[in-house]
């Protein structure tokens, strides 16, 4: 399949990844387990537990249940992944990451409440479940890397705006994304425990000229001075990260308007996944983040979205959720098959 990013492009291109072409593949929930059946259990069904496969079927239906002769417990395809605890079936989770991963950055829970149908607090649960997938292993660099830090403005449900410190560090000849961080503090200490982690020993990195940036150990430093206009010094810029945090501040102060300080650091999760995976068929995207759901337990996310909800406040923008039949015709939806939003998609377990 090719790699190429203009096939994401032209609408025309053969290997673009239409709504059609979704639900050619994916007419129903049978199809859609399917195709997580195949990612997950390629050799056959696999204990969550113990993993293995000596398993027997418990129960047939939409979502087969097996028992294992090992550990005597009872699983399905959705236990130990991000999928268990909430009431959304593979076909909906495979909508969602079909329409999280096909823009040319990732949609937000508003998206996926009106192409889908879900309530926001569905949404926004999978949204953080999907971001949760994206996280990925600390893989220093190996080559030449240019390093920026920035400060992100984030809204207070009493209409305030606070500041946070994000850090990026990428890769001259990859493009790599090796690290997209919150920072606590602008300490040196700080930034130097980053590039340790992060770029590997001896190899050139490029920064500002700050007082924070000065002095790490291990690195071929090259510092520029921003405040004087120096922008370029021989093979030294900041290019790569400056033009980061174009894309990140229009995802999260225009497109995502509505996040919040708390949940920033899975959204720079999902941001760099994005990144490093922008060359990706869309296929072949929504494959990889479906791989990243197994295996991993789900982080419960409290942030001020919530509290406003329990609060019985609105959100501040309720026409891009809205599910009236006529504000979805003004906006000329274009996925189809909506339906209704469901009641709160936790199951009793006293969320």
């Amino acid at each position: 399949m090719s790699h190429k990013h203009t096939s994401e492009k032209h609408n025309n291109h053969p290997d673009r990844y239409t709504d059609e072409a979704f639900w050619a593949e994916t007419p129903d929930r049978e199809s859609a387990y399917n195709w997580y059946a195949d990612l997950f259990w390629s050799d056959g069904p696999r204990c969550s537990t113990c993993y293995s496969c000596r398993v027997e079927t418990v129960s047939d239906g939409l979502l087969p249940t097996y028992r294992c002769h090992w550990c005597e417990k009872d699983f399905s395809i959705v236990t130990g992944t991000l999928m268990e605890g909430l009431d959304v079936s593979p076909l909906e989770w495979r909508q969602a990451i079909y329409i999280f991963t096909g823009g040319p950055t990732l949609s937000s829970p508003l998206e996926l409440a009106r192409r889908i149908g879900w309530d926001d607090r569905t949404a926004r649960e999978v949204t953080y479940r999907l971001l949760q997938a994206a996280a990925e292993p600390v893989l220093p660099l190996r080559e030449p890397a240019e390093l920026d830090w920035t400060e992100l403005d984030h809204p207070h449900t009493d209409g305030s705006s606070g500041k946070s410190l994000a850090i990026a560090v990428i890769g001259r000849d990859t493009g790599r994304v090796a690290g997209l961080c919150r920072l606590s503090s602008q300490h040196q200490a700080h930034i130097h425990r980053f590039v340790r982690t992060y770029v590997a020993e001896g190899m050139m990195l490029c920064v500002d000229d700050h007082g924070s940036n000065r002095n790490i150990p291990g690195v071929d430093l090259h510092l520029l001075t921003h405040g004087t206009g120096q922008y370029v010094k021989g093979p030294a810029c900041t290019n790569l990260p400056e033009g980061l945090w174009r894309r990140v501040k229009r995802v999260l102060h225009v497109d995502y308007s509505w996040y919040y300080d708390r949940s920033l650091t899975h959204w720079l999760d999902g941001l760099q996944w994005r990144e490093n995976h922008r060359l990706m068929s869309h296929r072949e995207r929504m494959e990889r983040l479906a791989e990243g759901m197994r295996w991993r337990e789900p982080v419960r996310i409290q942030d001020q979205f919530h509290d406003q909800l329990e609060m019985g406040g609105t959100h501040s923008s309720p026409c891009q959720g809205c599910h009236n039949a006529r504000c979805r015709a003004e906006r000329s939806d274009s996925f189809g098959r909506e339906k209704p939003p469901r009641a709160n998609p936790y199951r009793a377990r006293g969320t």
